[in-house]
């Protein structure tokens, strides 16, 4: 269906309903009464946005705003036609209209109470699908992203441009609080009042207002978003002017640089790699079925000849190595000392503090140990480093081959 097509069924509708449409805007101050009659006229004009059904339960309906402004163009009621004003100066149109409603209800017939208010009431839901028509136009626009603009630029205007209105409407409504609402100012006493402004328009309000802050949360997400990919653009851009101006430009040693974007400060992709879960039987079968022709039997050509039998010697008793452990913390003692010199001293250097008979595997866990063992002022004095090399069975393990000690 195109949208001529849709035009066309709007005027038609608007055309099959003039009658009721022109009672309710010149007699019925906007409102639509639902009878038997008309309920399917007005249900077709509720689906076209046209009307609106009220909340109360009077069974009425009332013209939207927007097509009530079309209205008044059409008649040229200047006096009629709202104007887009900030909320201080609508709170204060409402409040000289309930002023003159409490007047009218002291000194002025029913008749004049009833005109006076079906006025505020038109205020009140005019307010009310403002707010509602702002909070949509706002949100589509945030869904879309700005997408009526196509530079980075711009969509930064636009979204700071929308954040700062979003702000502003959402502060303007924290004037209409409960409090405010209810005191003499608006509602008061009066039970008709009160149920307009408290329960009708407090209750659109709070809505509205839940709406706002999640669009501000959204619109900072975007703003940051769009900050960032300017960057990004700006800095990509510098390359691309350093480059055409320079063709051959090549920065030196580039990754020791100490400011480095973080768009490019990337790190080398690590190769996947995998192996088998032993600890896990899921697998076991395919595994099985991988390596039972992977070892190959050579067929014995020739009989082998059967070995002398190794003689092994029956004994309990375990060689101990005797080490003089006094001996050797005064070993290391001095090899510490030795270090407090100035000059960095090699463990294996100074093999020869060491008693005799101590293997150098132990006397290197002892030079390790004593510095383990230091105070933190002792540690803040000694520093020791290991002299190591990658173990060529085992991966991932290393072999110390001498420490070196010297002071920090």
């Amino acid at each position: 269906m195109s949208a001529t097509d849709d035009l066309e069924r709007f005027f038609f509708a608007l055309h099959r309903h003039r009658a009721l449409l022109i009672e309710a805007h010149l007699r019925n101050n906007g409102f639509v009464h639902e009878t038997a009659d008309n309920e399917k006229a007005v249900a077709d004009l509720i689906k076209r946005g046209v009307c609106w059904r009220m909340d109360d339960e009077s069974g009425r309906a009332r013209l939207s705003q927007a097509f009530t402004e079309i209205l008044n163009v059409a008649r040229r009621d200047e006096l009629r036609r709202y104007v887009n004003v900030d909320m201080g100066e609508r709170l204060n149109d409402i409040e000289d209209l309930v002023a003159s409603y409490r007047k009218a209800k002291r000194y002025a017939s029913s008749e004049e109470q009833d005109l006076t208010y079906r006025r505020i009431e038109e205020q009140v839901y005019g307010l009310r699908e403002a707010l509602s028509t702002t909070s949509r136009h706002l949100w589509k626009e945030i869904e879309s992203e700005f997408a009526y603009v196509s530079t980075l630029e711009l969509k930064l205007q636009e979204n700071q441009r929308v954040l700062e209105k979003v702000k502003r409407l959402n502060d303007n409504l924290g004037m209409l609080d409960y409090q405010t609402l209810s005191s003499e100012r608006f509602a008061g006493e009066d039970p008709r009042l009160r149920k307009l402004f408290s329960a009708s328009l407090l209750q659109q309000i709070s809505n509205i207002r839940e709406e706002l802050v999640d669009a501000i949360y959204r619109l900072d997400a975007m703003l940051f978003t769009f900050r960032t990919q300017r960057r990004q653009g700006r800095i990509v851009h510098a390359f691309s002017i350093k480059y055409q101006r320079e063709p051959g430009f090549n920065p030196s040693n580039y990754a020791g640089q100490t400011q480095i974007p973080p768009v490019l400060n990337q790190l080398e992709p690590l190769r996947p790699g995998g192996h088998a879960d032993l600890d896990s039987d899921k697998d076991e079968m395919r595994l099985t079925r991988l390596i039972q022709n992977l070892r190959k039997h050579t067929e014995k050509t020739s009989p082998t000849e059967e070995s002398a039998r190794i003689k092994v010697a029956e004994t309990t008793e375990n060689k101990a190595e005797d080490i003089d452990f006094d001996a050797l913390n005064l070993a290391v003692q001095t090899f510490y000392l030795r270090a407090a010199d100035g000059e960095p001293v090699h463990a294996m250097s100074r093999f020869d503090l060491a008693p005799q008979g101590c293997p150098a595997h132990i006397w290197l866990f002892a030079v390790a140990a004593r510095h383990n063992l230091m105070s933190p002022e002792e540690l803040g004095v000694f520093s020791m480093k290991y002299i190591d090399d990658t173990d060529s069975v085992f991966n991932g393990l290393r072999k110390v081959s001498d420490i070196q000690v010297s002071l920090r």
